[in-house]
């Protein structure tokens, strides 16, 4: 994993981060996901990283803090993750979740959640890995036309 650096997530980023979140199962155009990212980059709240090699991007995170009725503290959350398929296994995943966490703990969470699609059953072994301990179910309800 030499050569490996994780740094903030730019607006010119974008063709490489719709190409990941493809791989995740949410096809974006360039033009969509520079215009996310310019509206993330504007909110104190949110932060996106990516881990390059220099010359790609091999795969990103997105993390937000909000505050909730539940605790004095906000409430850290994994928003997306996605390490490309040709560079998995190297530690990448690892690495950006930890700049996230930082992050996260410097903005005052008390705590870090992530949701999981209920098939994606490697990613549930790989938070289990970095220490994550399931809590629960998510129930979505999406608002049609």
């Amino acid at each position: 994993m030499t050569g490996i650096t994780i740094r903030p997530a730019m607006v010119d980023d974008a063709t490489d981060l719709a190409g990941l979140m493809a791989e995740l199962g949410y096809p974006a155009t360039a033009a969509q996901m520079a215009g996310r990212l310019a509206g993330l980059a504007e909110r104190a709240d949110m932060a996106t990283f990516a881990a390059t090699d220099g010359d790609r991007i091999l795969g990103f995170i997105g993390a937000t803090v909000r505050p909730g009725l539940h605790a004095d503290a906000p409430t850290g959350q994994i928003i997306s993750l996605v390490v490309s398929e040709t560079a998995r296994g190297q530690g990448i995943g690892r690495r950006l979740v930890a700049e996230a966490e930082t992050w996260m703990r410097a903005a005052g969470a008390y705590r870090v959640v992530v949701t999981s699609q209920n098939r994606r059953t490697e990613a549930h072994r790989f938070y289990v890995g970095l220490g994550y301990d399931t809590t629960g179910l998510r129930f979505a309800k999406a608002f049609g036309e």
